[in-house]
């Protein structure tokens, strides 16, 4: 079996929320690596996803947390033969129609 990644954004998690929500364990359950794609909001959220599994994030627009290691601008990964690119957001939006 491959290895299995949960992939979350955008938790905002203000400071006076000291959890994660019970719907994030549970769709993770059994993960190998979480990519959280920004708006972290604080660092909290990642400590608490690295308990159950190992952590990468990319810098969103509304967080505090530039300076922690496991969070980059842009992520690349391999794994299993797969390049992945992790972003939180494309700047500047083009306008269409």
């Amino acid at each position: 079996m491959g290895t299995r990644i949960g992939i979350l954004s955008d938790t905002h998690m203000p400071s006076e929320l000291r959890a994660l929500w019970d719907e994030v364990w549970l769709a993770f359950a059994g993960v190998d690596l979480i990519l959280h794609s920004g708006d972290i909001v604080h660092p909290i959220v990642l400590d608490q996803l690295e308990a159950r599994a190992p952590v990468v994030a990319a810098l969103g627009n509304n967080d505090f947390c530039a300076n922690d290691a496991r969070v980059k601008m842009t992520q690349w990964l391999d794994i299993e033969g797969f390049r992945i690119a992790m972003v939180h957001d494309m700047e500047p939006e083009v306008p269409t129609g």
